[in-house]
C-alpha cells in the first residue's frame, strides 16, 4: 500500500475576503489553482500589469514562488489584455509579506490596488490610486496571509476583486491510498538465451528462465559424447607409447648384437697376429 500525502494548498485552509466593486461579466478566481498547484509554502512573488490610456488597471497576473525562487507559478490571468492601447510591466515585490492592501473601485470598475508591505514599508502600486471611492483597508498576518485574487471582468474593464487569503500552518492531510503495482512475470522469449537457473531481463520485464527434459537430455548426450572421444584419445596415447617402448627395446637389442659380432672378430684378428708372430720366431 502507498500513501500519497498532498502537497497544495488545502480547500478548508483558504477564506475570501468581500469584493470591492461590483461583479459583471466573466467571473473569475486563483482558487482552483491555489488548491491543486501551489504548495502551502509558496508565497506571491511578483506580478504583471497592464493599464489603459488613463492609467487604470485593464489586467494583472500574478506570480507565486517558493522561498528560493526556484519554483515559479502565475496565478489565473485577469483581465482583458488586447495588444493595443495597454501599458504592461512587469514587478517584483519587495517582501512576499503583504501586510495592508487597499482596492480602488466604485460601481463601474476596479481602477488600481495598492499591495505595502510593513517588513520594508514598501508599496507596490497597480493602475490609479486616485479614482474609485473611499478606499477600505485590508489588513492580512501570518496566519492570515494574501494568496490570491477572485473577482470579474469584462472586455473593457475589470469589474470587482476580493482578496483570497491562507493560513500556512492550517493543516490538513490528504492521503490518497494507491495499491502497488503488481509485477509482470512474461513467458520467455525463445529468441532470448540466458544461463541455467538465472534470472535475466529484457526491457524491464522479468524473464524466468527454466531447465526442460530436452534440455537435460542434450545435455547429457555431449557429455557421453566428451567421455567417448576422451576415451578413444587415451587409449590412442597409450598404444603410441606401447609402441615407442617396443621399438626402444628392439633397437637396443640390435645394437648390442651388432657389438657382440663387432667383438668377437676382434679376437680372431688378434688371436691370428699373435699366432703368426710365434711361428716367425
Amino acid at each position: 500500500m502507498i500513501l500519497v500525502v498532498s502537497a497544495a494548498i488545502y480547500p478548508n485552509c483558504i477564506k475570501m475576503r468581500p469584493l470591492r466593486g461590483v461583479e459583471k461579466g466573466t467571473v473569475f478566481s486563483d482558487e482552483e489553482i491555489l488548491t491543486t498547484q501551489v504548495d502551502k509554502r509558496m508565497s506571491l512573488y511578483g506580478y504583471t500589469e497592464c493599464n489603459d490610456f488613463f492609467g487604470d488597471l485593464r489586467s494583472f497576473t500574478f506570480i507565486v514562488a517558493d522561498a528560493k525562487a526556484q519554483t515559479r507559478l502565475p496565478l489565473t490571468e485577469i483581465g482583458y489584455s488586447p495588444n493595443r492601447d495597454l501599458t504592461c510591466k512587469g514587478f517584483r515585490l519587495s517582501s512576499d509579506m503583504i501586510n495592508k492592501a487597499v482596492i480602488y473601485a466604485d460601481s463601474e470598475r476596479v481602477y488600481g490596488i495598492r499591495l505595502v508591505s510593513t517588513f520594508d514599508n514598501e508599496a507596490s502600486d497597480l493602475g490609479s490610486l486616485i479614482k474609485g471611492d473611499p478606499p477600505v483597508l485590508e489588513e492580512f498576518s501570518g496566519t492570515d496571509q494574501l494568496i490570491g485574487f477572485y473577482g470579474s471582468y469584462t472586455q473593457e474593464k475589470i469589474t470587482s476583486i476580493g482578496f483570497i487569503t491562507h493560513d500556512p500552518t492550517c493543516f490538513e492531510e490528504v492521503i490518497e491510498e494507491k495499491p502497488e503495482e503488481p509485477k509482470i512475470i512474461d513467458e520467455v522469449d525463445p529468441t532470448i538465451t540466458e544461463p541455467d537457473g538465472q534470472i535475466g531481463t529484457d526491457g524491464g520485464t522479468i524473464l524466468v528462465t527454466e531447465n526442460t527434459d530436452e534440455d537435460f537430455a542434450t545435455e547429457e548426450d555431449g557429455e557421453e559424447s566428451s567421455s567417448s572421444l576422451a576415451m578413444i584419445v587415451g587409449i590412442a596415447v597409450g598404444a603410441a607409447c606401447v609402441i615407442g617402448i617396443l621399438v626402444g627395446l628392439f633397437c637396443l637389442y640390435r645394437k648390442k648384437k651388432k657389438n657382440r659380432a663387432q667383438g668377437k672378430v676382434e679376437v680372431k684378428v688378434s688371436q691370428s697376429a699373435e699366432m703368426a708372430g710365434s711361428g716367425a720366431v
